[in-house]
């Protein structure tokens, strides 16, 4: 009888045994089949796109006041310009070297007594590479006139290679531009373009009629126009 008690004790702690047994391989299937952990979400970078810094179109400011006697007008220009009043009959102002549609190049702005040889003007005449700008000058004297044309001349492949102040005379894109009327100023006033080796710029440069109106250093190269005083 005590016997027969026994087997039946150890057969209920066994099945006691199995069952505890079952629950616990049933509750981790359960997290590892149905509560299977989330992989983590990837998160977006943070670090900016790169961007372009802009180029900038403008020009400089006109930090130094010069008075020529000689050729009885004032001009003010920026401090990075040089300026080179070493003739008695011409005033030059010329910019750091910088790059225009990839080639180094100098901007050079010349006023000088009345000619018949504008500096940069090959040949007698030239094609108006855009339409002519009217432009007012800052502080005009009683002498000088308001406003006046601004007149951009290609004298090949369309590209702008000089500019020239053309008094009243204004033109379209492609019109004529004879140089009797550049040389009809008085003072001449031109902007013109040099190709730079290293440090030395000599040989004519031109830039397309757009980058003409925008670039910075031309723009600058206007305001030095505008500043003009003449007596």
């Amino acid at each position: 009888m005590q016997e027969q008690k026994r087997r039946r004790k150890r057969r209920r702690l066994i099945m006691l045994i199995v069952l505890v047994l079952l629950i616990a391989g049933g509750a981790a299937g359960y997290f590892l089949v149905v509560k299977k952990p989330k992989a983590p979400e990837q998160t977006q970078s943070q670090t900016p796109a790169a961007t372009e810094t802009p180029v900038s179109t403008e020009p400089e400011e006109l930090s130094e006041h010069y008075v020529s006697q000689t050729l009885q007008l004032a001009v003010d220009y920026p401090k990075t310009w040089q300026k080179d009043e070493t003739g008695t009959s011409q005033l030059k102002l010329e910019s750091p070297i910088t790059k225009l549609d990839g080639t180094d190049t100098k901007i050079v702005v010349t006023v000088m007594a009345k000619t018949a040889n504008p500096p940069g003007f090959t040949g007698t005449s030239g094609l108006a590479a855009a339409v002519s700008q009217k432009i007012a000058y800052t502080t005009p004297s009683q002498n000088q006139r308001k406003e006046t044309y601004l007149s951009f001349v290609s004298f090949a492949g369309g590209n702008v290679s000089a500019l020239y102040i053309t008094g009243d005379s204004g033109y379209q894109k492609d019109q004529t531009i004879p140089k009797t009327d550049v040389a009809k100023g008085d003072p001449m006033v031109a902007v013109t373009l040099l190709k730079c080796e290293g440090t030395t710029c000599t040989e004519p440069a031109s830039v397309s009629p757009e980058l003409a109106q925008t670039n910075s250093t031309i723009q600058t190269a206007i305001s030095i126009l505008k500043s003009l005083v003449i007596q």
